[in-house]
């Protein structure tokens, strides 16, 4: 079945004819609460919505504790139910000691609806929150939360704000923050996270260079900046544009495990989408944690996955990656080992996992068997992957999910000044955009190693806003939130599923 996905494109009147109906709608909001009947709704404290977090960084370059970065998470199955299982988008506006008007830190957080409705005359909850199966994981978006200091000012315990839903995206507006200003802002409790996640990079491919002295002040650049809202009339404003695979499954990560990690939950979800029925295209492993465990007989080094049965455990056996001794050691994957790892389990799996394969970025045009990163040590099985492009862009890989291909990008984190401090490889099961915006959905763990905290579902706006050290300089590659983090490389995958003729 393809992913679900829909096209909705509206002329100048339904703009214009939008844009009234927000304004009018919050011009007459008094303390709308959550549950109330209007298409607008605050979402207050008091419901377990919405959860304000304070992101500690502990990377291996990195250590930030009581910073800047704020991360927002929001739970699906709850917004869900108030929104009426329809398409919502939620918005966020953060009044920081002393300042009169709110920042606008979050737009158009969207919340799809579940992949199934209530229906007519169903009473109970839908989807039973007490079921895994329909239970969705909360998403999460970036935002700076101290937003009038550039460190920020230590630890936040709590933050005023007033979080709207609304069940269509708000234009970016200035015209809609007096009427915002009309909602009382609540008072959310804000806890401390740790963030750990990496394991990509530098490669040579890329033409990324080992780090040098790292800024000590910002070294993971700026967060996310509040929005600047468009003064005057709203000129690009339309419908969503979204295509949305299932975000399932996300498997908990060992320590710098990422690269095979993005490969193995992208493989895992072709094996859920087309096997079954006359379609068989089986992954013989379960999705479960695992690791390519480095053992030694003497003087000879080998892996082995553990356990034997997971997915991921026999992905990062073929991807070879040094110092794995359990969940939290171990080094990072370059390009090479993410298709050695990949290639080398899916021709070990079987028959039955035949794809094909294609990326963006790298200076290579064909990498695998016969091509760049060919070894003799792992049966490539002849698969290559072809390039597409020279940098990846959202046209691609939005064009490459609506075909129902899995698709996974790894991004490198710059500090400040432009020096690469980290990299990361993530699935991306969505993208969407809003007039001239793009965003894309992705699943990874954002706290790695020993422990079944920090899988999570994030929203990242797409653009390139920049070239790191060098904002406001384009150098081809998209910019995450704005940030000086860049998309350094893209990879699809396409399931070629047997067909069983009784």
């Amino acid at each position: 079945m393809n992913p679900q996905w829909s096209r909705q494109l509206f002329g100048v009147w339904a703009i214009a004819l939008l844009l009234f109906s927000i304004l009018a709608t919050f011009a007459e909001a008094q303390d709308t609460r959550a549950g109330g009947e209007s298409p607008f709704v605050q979402i207050n404290s008091d419901l377990p919505a919405v959860q304000f977090q304070q992101v500690n960084w502990n990377l291996e370059l990195v250590r930030l504790g009581d910073s800047n970065w704020g991360q927002v998470c929001v739970d699906p199955n709850v917004v869900s139910r108030v929104a009426r299982y329809r398409d919502a988008y939620i918005n966020v506006f953060l009044y920081t000691p002393g300042s009169e008007s709110p920042h606008w830190v979050v737009e158009n957080l969207p919340v799809p609806a579940p992949s199934c409705v209530p229906q007519p005359g169903q009473t109970a909850p839908y989807p039973d929150p007490r079921s895994a199966q329909n239970r969705r994981r909360p998403v999460c978006r970036y935002f700076n939360l101290q937003p009038d200091t550039e460190r920020g000012t230590g630890h936040v315990p709590a933050v005023q704000a007033t979080v709207l839903l609304s069940m269509q995206p708000l234009p970016l507006s200035e015209d809609l923050l007096p009427a915002v200003q009309r909602f009382q802002p609540a008072r959310f409790l804000v806890e401390t996270v740790i963030e750990n996640a990496e394991g990509f990079g530098p490669d040579p491919m890329l033409g990324t260079l080992p780090p040098r002295a790292i800024n000590p002040d910002l070294p993971l650049g700026m967060p996310p900046a509040p929005i600047t809202a468009v003064v005057g009339p709203i000129q690009d404003l339309a419908f969503p544009l979204c295509v949305y695979q299932t975000d399932a499954p996300n498997i908990e990560c060992a320590i710098n495990q990422c690269v095979p990690m993005a490969q193995a939950n992208t493989i895992q979800f072709l094996d859920d989408q087309y096997n079954g029925n006359l379609l068989v295209w089986n992954l013989p492993e379960l999705p479960i944690p695992g690791i390519g465990k480095v053992s030694s007989a003497g003087d000879i080094i080998f892996w082995e996955p553990v356990p034997e049965n997971s997915v991921i455990a026999n992905v990062d056996f073929f991807t070879r990656r040094t110092g794995v001794f359990d969940a939290e050691s171990g080094s990072g994957s370059d390009i090479c080992q993410l298709f050695r790892g990949l290639f080398g389990y899916l021709v070990a799996a079987g028959p039955y996992t035949t794809a094909e394969f294609r990326h963006q970025g790298t200076n290579s045009a064909t990498i695998g068997d016969g091509a760049a990163c060919d070894t003799i040590t792992i049966n490539l099985g002849g698969n290559v992957s072809n390039r597409e492009g020279l940098k990846p862009t959202w046209e691609w890989m939005f064009d490459q999910l609506v075909q129902g291909r899995g698709v996974a990008i790894c991004f490198g984190r710059y500090d400040v000044d432009g020096n690469r401090t980290s990299g990361h490889c993530i699935r991306v099961w969505g993208a969407c955009k809003i007039g001239s915006t793009k965003y894309i959905r992705t699943l990874d763990d954002g706290d790695q190693g020993a422990n079944n905290v920090g899988t999570r579902n994030q929203v990242f706006q797409v653009e390139d806003t920049g070239s790191p050290g060098n904002p406001g300089v384009p150098d081809g590659l998209l910019n995450m939130d704005g940030m000086s983090w860049e998309i350094e490389f893209a990879n699809s995958i396409e399931a070629k599923p047997t067909l069983l003729i009784p």
